[in-house]
């Protein structure tokens, strides 16, 4: 490569703009270092000498200012909720500006409003923005995994979603990610949760639980997958992710000592009970019932 054109490269952090060669250099330099693919270009006026993930993100971002942001897939990548980053890229920029993307890039406008954030010096679309307008291009699985860790994690709400998919009317699958998100808002926070309230506990023979209950306990706050305040019952989902190592297990049950020093009775289903027997779990949860609802009037 040109040791000038080396230089200007190492300066701009690999990639660099058809403008930062012509002036300094001839434009012949840069169009020898295309032919002998020592540069390939990846956007209108922008060149990287590598087509790796970490010159692609750079480009793109590079790209999409002043005005526009990593967004889609891509963005939800530097949220950290896709452990892959897909190709195409996506960028997204204001209306006034008309995106020339390339097949490693995708370019997209959005409405005057768009909101811009920096995470690790990118610019990034909000995460309810990314998160919605990503689900189309998702396999179902990772864009229900996706919204419901964000949501788990405390980093977003359901009604920051709610409020962002207003703004999506023509988003594909909408009325699957309104069901979803309805859901988190009602507490919900993993994929057993939602299967367990919908097909098991949100049935007419029992009473409308409240989803992630808190509790204050000696040290901490926890808060119940489902409960009955007045009762004081709470029902736990046991899913494999959190529950089928020794230390959950021992932590789950001290946890369960200190909920029944306050009152608390504390009923664990495992999804595999919840799936196959879930006439037999909501028998066991209307008898516990009774019985509290007996012992307090007896107290």
């Amino acid at each position: 490569m040109h040791r000038e054109l080396r230089a200007i490269l190492d300066a701009s952090g690999g990639v660099v703009s058809r403008r930062d060669v012509i002036e300094n250099l001839s434009p012949h330099v840069l169009e020898h270092a295309v032919r002998r693919r020592e540069l390939t270009r990846v956007l209108p006026e922008l060149y990287v000498e590598a087509t790796d993930d970490t010159s692609l993100i750079k480009a793109a971002a590079r790209y999409a200012t002043p005005d526009g942001a990593l967004s889609h897939t891509t963005a939800l990548w530097r949220w950290g909720l896709l452990r892959t980053l897909a190709r195409p890229l996506h960028i997204t920029v204001e209306p006034g500006r008309q995106p020339r993307g390339s097949s490693m890039v995708v370019g997209h406008r959005r409405q005057p409003d768009l909101e811009v954030v920096s995470r690790d010096g990118f610019p990034l679309v909000r995460l309810e923005q990314a998160l919605l307008e990503s689900a189309p291009l998702l396999e179902r699985d990772r864009r229900r995994w996706a919204l419901i860790k964000s949501v788990q994690e405390r980093r977003t709400t359901a009604t920051r979603l709610d409020a962002e998919l207003q703004r999506m009317p023509n988003l594909k699958g909408r009325a699957e990610l309104r069901q979803l998100i309805d859901l988190l808002g009602r507490g919900c926070h993993s994929e057993l949760e939602l299967s367990g309230y919908a097909k098991v506990f949100a049935h007419p023979s029992l009473p409308a639980f409240e989803s992630q209950y808190r509790v204050r306990l000696s040290n901490k706050t926890v808060y119940l997958d489902l409960a009955d305040p007045a009762l004081q019952v709470a029902i736990e989902l046991d899913g494999a992710e959190f529950h089928d190592n020794p230390e959950a297990i021992e932590r789950d049950r001290r946890r369960d000592v200190e909920l029944a020093a306050l009152g608390w009775v504390v009923l664990r289903f495992s999804a595999r009970r919840l799936r196959e027997d879930p006439t037999g779990v909501r028998r066991e949860v209307r008898a516990v019932l009774d019985a509290r609802r007996a012992q307090l009037r007896a107290a």
